[in-house]
């Protein structure tokens, strides 16, 4: 059988194994990157690209990540496209988050009162004020907030380009799906197996596979509980005239508008629970474009130029 070794065996091509690699590889260790499809080929290719701690429960765990974390995609902003070349579209034009309802003025005040508490500032518009920023809310709008803390990347050209300096650093992939664990008496890892036989060594193994990392529980002999989420989106083709300059979603019933900087605007999401199944489907479009109806009569069916899915991974917790 064929081995190799390497310091860090990274399970997964996504965002987080390429990260890991790329700031492993930053540090002098030589990483290895183990996937079985392609970099950027699941959700870190697909996903809306928001950079946003807010958009699940708001956690105060993760809530405590999210200066860092901004302040990291600020850097890469700069220094990604000088080692890669690559303009991964970081974009902090202004979200807005808007109530649709009177029921959900309440929770868009809560929402409004949390961030301050966290030191994050914005500014709370009726009607009137949220339109004057963009003519594509509708008239359902009751009141929103204007938050400039939220900026967005495109997903795969972000990705890609993390990989890419990875590489440049050192980091190196292998194509393959992962069978399970190399053990250093019976109890540490020590590198990964693959289905062809092969194997990689390695001081270390991350497990960054995502909505898969529920299999790694074979592997370990411990639950994993990690499941799929699918998530679908619609993409728009480039305004002709002009597209709004801010972004905006609804406070509580989901849906979100997304113009991007080097692509168009993006509408979504679903949450559904249907497995590893990635298929987009006419149900799913009907549900987006449903929800978005209320946020905005700007979209035209007829400029929808694309439709994904791709699964997010969903722990027990929901978080």
């Amino acid at each position: 059988m064929a081995t190799n070794s390497t310091d860090v065996v990274i399970v997964g091509g996504g965002v987080i194994g390429c990260a890991t690699a790329l700031y492993l590889s930053r540090r002098g260790a030589s990483a290895t990157v183990v996937e079985m499809n392609g970099v950027a080929s699941g959700a870190s290719g697909k996903a809306a690209g928001i950079l946003t701690p807010y958009s699940g429960s708001c956690d105060p765990g993760l809530l405590a990540l999210s200066p860092a974390t901004l302040a990291l995609h600020a850097e890469l902003a700069v220094s990604l496209p000088e080692i890669t070349g690559i303009d991964h579209g970081y974009d902090e034009r202004p979200h807005l988050r808007v109530a649709i309802d009177e029921e959900d003025v309440e929770p868009l005040r809560v929402w409004q009162s949390s961030r301050r508490a966290e030191g994050f500032d914005s500014r709370w518009l009726e009607p009137g004020d949220a339109k004057s920023l963009t003519d594509w809310l509708t008239e359902d709008i009751v009141a929103a907030i204007e938050c400039n803390f939220e900026p967005t990347v495109d997903a795969h050209a972000f990705t890609t380009s993390v990989w890419a300096a990875a590489e440049k650093g050192g980091a190196r992939l292998v194509q393959g799906r992962v069978a399970g664990l190399l053990t250093e008496n019976g109890r540490r890892a020590a590198g990964v197996k693959l289905d062809d036989g092969s194997s990689v060594h390695a001081g270390h193994v991350v497990i960054a596979s995502g909505p898969w990392a529920g299999e790694a529980g074979d592997w370990l002999g411990v639950p994993v509980p990690v499941r799929p989420q699918k998530g679908q989106l619609l993409y728009l083709a480039p305004a002709q005239d002009c597209e709004t300059p801010v972004s905006f979603g609804a406070i509580t019933k989901g849906g979100v508008v997304l113009p991007k900087r080097i692509t168009g605007t993006i509408v979504g999401s679903t949450r559904e629970e249907t497995g590893f199944d990635v298929t987009p489907t006419a149900d799913g479009r009907h549900e987006i474009l449903a929800v978005a109806s209320r946020l905005t009569d700007r979209i035209d069916p007829s400029d929808i130029v694309g439709h994904t899915a791709c699964l997010r991974p969903k722990p027990s917790d929901g978080v």
